[in-house]
């Protein structure tokens, strides 16, 4: 009876094991997220996507809120780029930015975090969030960079801007 009883246990943590195996792989192949998408960026623990109407969602998170199904954050963005902060251009060319700003990454002037858009700049045509700076583009064609500089990343001798 004992001996029936380790097989029955053992067949079953072998066929649990083989479900959860199954399950892992299936999760590391990916997943379809239902949303008719024109651009997606990801951050440190969230994911941003600007649908086919403009419109921007985000879902994961940490810092602010968690949410596991996409949320509408904002309308009329044409671009979007993600770190620990997220940068926004809309399509009327500013620029709008949220998240950490331990160093002012978000370029308000502030090291305060923000977890709704605040508005930055107008007529920018690009930007890139790194982990703790940023860096835009106008349409005049000037550069534009903000936040920690520890390594140079500004492009001048300052330690934050």
């Amino acid at each position: 009876m004992t001996k029936k009883i380790m097989l029955f246990v053992s067949a079953a943590v072998i066929l649990v094991s083989a479900v959860l195996l199954v399950n892992i792989h299936a999760s590391s192949r990916g997943k379809e997220i239902p949303l008719r998408t024109q651009a997606i960026s990801a951050g440190e623990v969230y994911t941003m996507v600007i649908k086919s109407d403009d419109s921007l969602w985000m879902w994961g998170g940490r810092d602010f809120s968690f949410v596991e199904i996409p949320v509408k954050v904002m309308e009329d963005v044409a671009w979007v780029s993600s770190s620990l902060h997220t940068m926004a251009i809309k399509t009327d060319g500013s620029l709008w930015a949220w998240g950490r700003n331990s160093f002012g990454q978000l370029g308000d002037g502030t090291t305060i975090w923000h977890d709704s858009p605040v508005k930055i700049m107008e007529n920018v045509s690009a930007v890139s969030a790194g982990m703790m700076h940023t860096v835009a583009l106008k349409n005049d064609g000037s550069v534009w960079a903000w936040g920690l500089n520890d390594d140079g990343q500004i492009g001048d001798e300052s330690l934050w801007h």
